[in-house]
């Protein structure tokens, strides 16, 4: 179990966590979904990353087994995320600081 703010979680207790990103062009977005979809989710973690319509806007949702999984879920995600704009950044890609 882990404790952490008065809250009690067993550690096999499936979590989700959602994460919105509004990214500055559709090129943007749809690099950034294809490095996500293509990366696999840890282990018993489920990962689904959709673009909306507007074609900028973003959504990853993480469920995890427990607080630890979706943590180190969510810490890899925004590793990818970080590394994916550097690198765009880096061919010159419109991409927002």
């Amino acid at each position: 179990m882990e404790q952490g703010s008065g809250i009690t979680i067993e550690e096999k207790t499936p979590l989700t966590s959602g994460l919105s990103l509004v990214l500055p062009n559709a090129e943007a977005a749809t690099i950034v979904r294809q490095v996500l979809q293509g990366e696999l989710a840890v282990e018993g973690n489920t990962r689904e990353v959709a673009v909306a319509e507007d074609g900028v806007s973003l959504t990853v949702t993480l469920t995890a087994v427990g607080p630890r999984a979706l943590r180190v879920e969510l810490g890899s995600v925004l590793e990818q995320l970080n590394l994916v704009l550097r690198t765009l950044r880096s061919f010159q890609v419109d991409v927002r600081e």
